[in-house]
């Protein structure tokens, strides 16, 4: 796995501490509605408040999908300098390291600015998705039904190949299937043992 959002990690001889130094000017994209607000980019503090907000043994109040992985894995997290941090380990076990775009065990967004609670407001937080990526976070999102992501122009990596994806949320596997069949979805996430009814 490639680190995207870090230029250099290491763990020291003895596995107590994770050091990451982040890529320089790593823009925070504007949620559709947002594009004239610039939220930044994304540094050493804003790492550290994203890892201690999101995990359960510096935040016991994390309700981060990683939060309990990132307890049993890291310490608190620190800034060093501008660019990077470091970050205890509870053992010396590398597992999630380097961290992923999909955090942990892909159970959770990965990095973004948690930060905008405090700035905006906790609802208008959850509501506005602020990360680095190639896409934004459109303006229809409504939680437990649907929501969209449009690609950006430009991107300090990539840009994104489809202009806009609109995810839905259909937690059964039949509705799923029958959604596929009738054309109402491009792609679904099925269990194998879902393929036997397709």
């Amino acid at each position: 796995m490639n680190p995207f959002l870090v230029d250099t990690w290491d763990i020291d001889a003895a596995g107590t501490r994770a050091r990451m130094t982040l890529k320089s000017g790593l823009k925070w994209q504007s949620p559709i509605g947002y594009e004239d607000e610039d939220f930044g980019e994304l540094n050493a503090a804003e790492l550290v408040e994203w890892f201690n907000r999101s995990n359960a043994t510096t935040n016991p109040e994390s309700t981060y999908g990683d939060g309990g992985d990132f307890a049993a894995i890291f310490l608190e997290a620190k800034a060093i300098d501008d660019l990077t941090i470091e970050i205890g380990l509870v053992a010396p076990v590398y597992y999630c390291l380097p961290v992923s775009q999909f955090g942990c065990l892909s159970a959770a967004r990965g990095v973004h600015k948690v930060t905008s609670a405090d700035t905006h407001g906790i609802d208008w937080a959850r509501s506005h998705h602020i990360g680095t990526g190639p896409y934004v976070q459109g303006d229809d999102c409504k939680p437990g039904d649907r929501c969209s992501m449009h690609a950006v122009d430009s991107h300090w990596r990539t840009t994104g190949n489809v202009a806009k994806i609109t995810g839905i949320q259909v937690p059964e596997a039949t509705t799923q299937i029958a959604m596929l069949r009738m054309a109402l979805l491009t792609w679904s996430r099925l269990t194998t043992s879902s393929f036997q009814r397709l």
